[in-house]
């Protein structure tokens, strides 16, 4: 009966040591957590200020996809005359 309760009582403080490693490591893990939800904020708040500041300058969504649309037209444009000028120089190539 005496050996059976040493053998729980050791039992017993294996496994609370192992739990207290793992509440060690899930608050290290929390405090982490916490840093990076206080990064994300900050970012959210410096990217909800540029938006507004953009909104104000008079730059709306529009005008921005425009100049997108439009550099990406260019650039197929510019691809396609040298698609050209590749073709004719084979053409009169020797």
């Amino acid at each position: 009966m005496k050996d059976d309760l040493i053998l729980k009582v050791d039992e017993l403080t294996s496994e609370q040591e192992v739990l207290r490693e793992e509440m060690t490591a899930l608050h290290t893990v929390k405090d982490k957590l916490k840093t990076r939800i206080s990064e994300l904020e900050d970012e959210l708040k410096r990217v909800k200020e540029e938006t507004a500041k953009a909104g104000k300058s008079g730059k709306s969504d529009d005008e921005v996809c425009y100049r997108i649309r439009f550099g990406i037209v260019e650039l197929s444009q510019d691809g396609t005359s040298r698609g050209e000028w590749r073709s004719l120089r084979q053409t009169h190539e020797p």
